[in-house]
């Protein structure tokens, strides 16, 4: 699945690029974040990266650090506009003073592609396996996690909506995406996130199902925000 490509540049990365480019992804990159919507905030991010690292292990040649950097820009192009978020994020890793410093142009093209193909409604396969890690981390997590997600965004995006209109915007969105016959294409055959799916779908089978879960959320979210009162 790698190409000679990537195989040197995890020859040349694993062990020499990582304290001080850490330190940086996480003091510099992912506040930035924490001026996004909740759906794609600094918890997201940390969650993406978790999830990255996670299903990056199960690959023999694969660059750690090159894994990490993609995760933290991902989304960082939202602030021009979701349409084209993933494009954007790809330009301003590009154009990172410490990433260019860091590494070759043909490592950040990886990087690029990787970060351009994670997007699910995108027609066809990621072009490098960075690409397939990070969609498979980034569209696949827990049922109530992906839920809560497309709630806290539309919250934030469509605050004008009503209770009721949130919720059935988040279900069109997510079957849209979702179901059987869906948008998203999962690209890697891993048992638990196979699970994660199925069990996604089982909750939308429904709307009436599934409005019983988002009314159970928000009640759950209403009672924190009441105790840290």
């Amino acid at each position: 699945m790698l190409n000679s490509m990537e195989q040197e540049m995890i020859a040349k990365n694993n062990n020499l690029k990582s304290s001080n480019l850490d330190e940086y992804l996480e003091n510099h990159i992912l506040p930035i974040y924490s001026e996004f919507d909740q759906g794609h905030d600094p918890e997201h991010i940390m969650e993406v990266l978790e999830r990255s690292l996670s299903i990056a292990k199960l690959f023999k040649f694969v660059d750690l650090q090159v894994v990490k950097i993609v995760a933290y820009f991902h989304d960082i192009g939202l602030n021009k506009g979701r349409r084209n978020h993933h494009y954007y994020s790809a330009q301003l890793l590009a154009q990172d003073p410490v990433i260019s410093r860091k590494y070759s142009e043909k490592e950040i093209t990886i990087m690029m592609e990787a970060i351009e193909d994670h997007r699910a409604s995108n027609r066809g396969k990621p072009r490098n396996l960075y690409g397939t890690i990070l969609s498979q981390a980034d569209n696949i997590t827990d049922a109530s996690k992906i839920i809560r997600r497309t709630l806290s965004y539309g919250k934030d995006v469509f605050s004008h909506y009503d209770e009721e209109s949130q919720i059935m915007r988040a279900y069109f969105y997510l079957v849209n995406k979702y179901s059987e016959g869906g948008y998203y294409e999962m690209q890697l055959d891993i048992q638990g996130d196979q699970e994660r799916l199925l069990n996604l779908r089982e909750i939308l089978k429904t709307y009436i199902g599934f409005r019983a879960y988002c009314v159970k959320i928000m009640k759950e979210e209403t009672e924190i925000l009441t105790l840290r009162e």
